[in-house]
């Protein structure tokens, strides 16, 4: 609830300064040291505040945001050009690891952009998130670039390494044709334990008609490796394209992670067009979700077996596919009528005793997969959050 009266005034705050004063305020590096607060890195002269359009050219490097856990930068619009050709990475300062960019109008990531959270270390093992949010109503992000959660590690003490760095994007219009990637989960390293859960991508389209565009690579990071005296490998990280409105999904399209999740609200749009196989690929539950009443799902011009998963796809809502395809061609194992509940820890389709017995065995293990309210601790709002899901609605 914080968080959400947090993002209300950020946006009337850019409101207001974007209607007294804006500018182009264009990457430079004049002042040789990389860092976004340095006056002297921008052309005008002046680090970038809440009413300026930022310009970044291809080339210009690592650029290291403000000091902060999260980074935080608050601007009017972002585009990270391409040409001239070379890289251009943002992210935080070496000590730091989660970045967090709000805009009002746009963000946009040329070919040659790079967004990314640092790694974590032992003082502060997990990953580092990057979280990418527009507010206006008509606002848009696009990414043509590279966006990428920092790499979990293992506490100073040797205790249950932790979770990959999440990738969160929110806005009105989401566009992928690039890459977003969750951060690899930390490794236990040398001893007996699990590996820590891959960090998750997530899209989250806002607004009455929102939409998510996906044409490019989604992956949920890669869980980390067990302990060298024995465990097991952490789950990799989940993905789900979110949205009011619509969810198209297209032909470039590749989608993995231990759930993958496509929902739009009841009504709503799936259009999923010349996928080929494996195109969505999930090591557990599928979930593709139209909702009722109305809700469609189109999967024209699709490949057999386009859609697999380790136990269940879900498909809910009205599948319409080409002319003699069935639905069964499309799917491995065959489609079912099912839905993902915030209950369902384990992701197997169902909320049953077998969620509560593998939270509880992760919860008093102290295990990052635990930490379901993502505040990188373990503790007892973990469990009532869990007890809510488990037993609320789905």
């Amino acid at each position: 609830m914080a968080r959400a009266h947090w993002i209300g005034l950020a946006a009337a705050i850019i409101v207001i300064v974007a209607s007294a004063h804006a500018e182009e305020k264009r990457w430079t590096g004049g002042a040789g040291n990389g860092n976004w607060s340095d006056d002297n890195n921008w052309f005008p002269a002046g680090k970038p505040g809440a009413g300026d359009d930022v310009v970044i050219p291809g080339g210009s490097g690592d650029i290291k945001l403000p000091g902060g856990d999260p980074a935080h930068v608050m601007v009017k619009s972002l585009k990270m050009e391409c040409p001239p050709a070379g890289t251009s990475t943002i992210r935080p300062q070496p000590d730091d690891r989660h970045v967090e960019i709000t805009a009002q109008d746009f963000v946009e990531i040329g070919p040659c952009g790079v967004i990314r959270g640092n790694d974590g270390t032992s003082a502060h093992p997990k990953g580092g998130n990057v979280d990418i949010i527009v507010l206006g109503t008509g606002g848009h992000i696009r990414n043509e670039g590279l966006i990428i959660g920092g790499s979990g590690d293992v506490p100073a003490d040797g205790g249950v390494p932790a979770p990959g760095g999440d990738v969160t994007l929110k806005g009105n219009t989401i566009t992928n044709t690039g890459r977003e990637l969750g951060g690899m989960g930390g490794s236990k390293g040398a001893g007996v334990g699990n590996g820590a859960r891959g960090g998750n991508v997530t899209n989250q389209a806002t607004g009455p008609n929102g939409t998510v565009q996906q044409n490019g690579e989604k992956k949920g990071g890669p869980g980390g490796g067990p302990g060298s005296g024995g465990g097991v490998q952490g789950p990799d990280g989940k993905v789900a394209c979110l949205a009011p409105g619509s969810v198209q999904v297209g032909p470039a399209n590749v989608m993995t992670g231990r759930t993958i999740e496509v929902r739009v609200n009841p009504g709503g749009l799936i259009g999923m067009q010349g996928l080929p196989p494996n195109a969505i690929h999930a090591a557990v539950t599928v979930f593709i979700d139209a909702g009722f009443p109305g809700g469609q799902v189109l999967l024209f011009g699709a490949g057999p077996n386009c859609i697999v998963a380790g136990q269940r796809v879900c498909v809910r809502g009205n599948a319409v596919t080409s002319q003699g395809v069935t639905l069964a061609m499309l799917t491995q194992p065959d489609a079912q009528s099912c839905v993902n509940c915030p209950g369902d820890y384990n992701a197997d389709g169902a909320v049953d005793d077998f969620d509560a017995f593998d939270f509880l065995n992760d919860f008093f293990a102290g295990s990052f997969n635990a930490d379901i309210n993502n505040d990188e601790s373990v503790d007892d709002f973990d469990y009532f959050e869990f007890l809510n899901a488990f037993f609320g609605p789905c």
